[in-house]
């Protein structure tokens, strides 16, 4: 099995200091860097092909950031958290 940039970096670094190394990788968010070069359509699109029928918000990231930096993710290392909607979850 392949391991990612992410967990390799968690198991030769962080393993033997008792650090957790983690990764997000966030779907659209609702910031300009997501919107430039779309037109109001597509983002319109984006928003509706999803369950929740919305981008994500900054919030929506921060929550993540908030349980990673908790002690609740004491045992959670080597993981990219994927914060995103996924098409094929629109029923």
């Amino acid at each position: 099995m392949e391991k990612s940039l992410t967990s390799k970096v968690a198991l030769v670094t962080g393993a033997s200091k008792g650090i957790t190394i983690n990764a997000i990788a966030p779907g659209p968010v609702n910031k300009e860097l997501f919107k430039v070069g779309k037109t109001e359509e597509q983002i319109t699109a984006i928003s509706n092909a999803n369950s929740f029928g919305r981008l994500g918000e900054p919030e929506d990231i921060s929550q993540v950031v908030l349980f990673l930096a908790s002690r609740e993710s004491q045992w959670v290392t080597g993981q990219t958290m994927r914060v995103e909607w996924r098409l094929h979850l629109k029923g």
